[in-house]
């Protein structure tokens, strides 16, 4: 599984937040012009995926400025 944030400004640094607030993953994006992809592998430091439900993210880029906002993460189950 992984999640994968597109357009992201070079040397930016992205975070990834369960609700209640628990930081699921931190990527630092630097790239060239061309590439704005950035992907998480959606798993905490304590080895724990992402659960299914409302996750935040936080976009920080240098000389650009901030941007917050949610996402939803939903898990197919297996019969």
């Amino acid at each position: 599984m992984a999640l994968y944030f597109i357009y992201v400004p070079n040397r930016s640094i992205i975070r990834l937040a369960a609700i209640p607030c628990c930081l699921v993953d931190t990527i630092e994006h630097e790239c060239g012009i061309n590439d704005g992809t950035a992907v998480s592998d959606v798993m905490s430091k304590d080895s724990m995926y992402l659960a299914a439900g409302i996750s935040l993210y936080h976009v920080q880029a240098s000389n650009i400025g901030e941007k917050v906002g949610r996402l939803v993460v939903i898990k197919q189950r297996c019969v």
